[in-house]
């Protein structure tokens, strides 16, 4: 497995340092690691239609050659602590040092991963506390494969809350739960959230699907608005990870997946997995 670990020098992002090498540590074949730290600034190029973005404020913003300096060292920096991390815990690495728009890296390199981590909350949020974690959005929205979003207090994995119903973006979620599994071994709880009607059962495609594993596995039918009743089951099974997929919002309905998942995103402390 391929794991592209995003990186700004945050709490958050020493979360996801933790959560990386926790996924190394112990496995048989453990992931690739590769560090990735966005420099979201540039020094004036002297093309006028090239600097334009810069100049209104658009990533990477122009700014003065030694502020450039300054944040690519400052990026250095990062990459180095975490390469560090990785050699105390024995652990293979990679670092990349980038340069351009955060979300248009991470989505590039991310595309070219199995799995993004990434922090719930960046630098953003310590500048402007509760108006971080809009990156993270827009690079889950954006990706197509799965990402790992971290909170800032994130411990060992306890437990995975496998939301399923049965759809596409389900399917790839308990594909990325299965994939998981490999290097953290814990409860899995697929749960199925329902308005009270009872139709067939997804949740015996996890069944059939996650029996050859040997994972300790469990079953739940839940009712209520999907949301509440996730997070309460999280917090009642001893779980500190959900994994769904997410859908697009639509113009004709088809917003359930999507909301749900921007929600959980930016009101529950969780570690989620988000499957695209």
């Amino acid at each position: 497995m391929d794991i592209l670990v995003a990186l700004d020098g945050s709490p958050w992002s020493d979360a996801v340092t933790k959560m990386a090498i926790g996924l190394c540590q112990g496995a048989a074949t453990p992931p690739r690691l590769t560090a990735i730290h966005v420099v979201s600034v540039v020094r004036l190029s002297g093309r006028k239609l090239r600097d334009l973005a810069g100049f209104l404020g658009f990533e990477p913003v122009i700014v003065p050659e030694r502020v450039e300096a300054f944040y690519r060292q400052r990026g250095e920096e990062i990459l180095a602590t975490f390469a560090q991390a990785c050699d105390a815990a024995g652990v293979a690495h990679r670092e990349l040092l980038e340069q351009g728009n955060v979300v248009d890296r991470l989505v590039h390199h991310g595309d070219q991963a199995d799995l993004v981590l990434i922090g719930a909350r960046g630098d953003r949020e310590l500048e402007w506390p509760g108006l971080g974690g809009t990156t993270v959005e827009r690079v889950v929205k954006h990706l197509e494969t799965h990402a790992l979003v971290i909170p800032q207090h994130q411990g060992p994995l306890t437990g995975i809350l496998l939301s399923y119903d049965g759809s596409a973006g389900a399917a790839k979620a308990l594909r990325a739960t299965r994939n998981l599994l490999a290097f953290v071994p814990v409860p899995v709880h697929a749960v199925h959230v329902t308005d009270g009607h009872r139709g067939p059962d997804p949740l015996l495609e996890v069944q059939a699907n996650l029996a050859g594993l040997g994972a300790d596995l469990h079953l739940h039918h839940l009712t209520g608005e999907p949301r509440e009743a996730l997070v309460a089951a999280a917090s009642e099974l001893g779980c500190n990870m959900i994994a769904l997929g997410y859908r697009e919002r639509s113009i004709i309905g088809d917003v359930f997946l999507g909301r749900v998942t921007e929600w959980l995103l930016r009101y529950v402390p969780m570690a989620l997995l988000v499957s695209r």
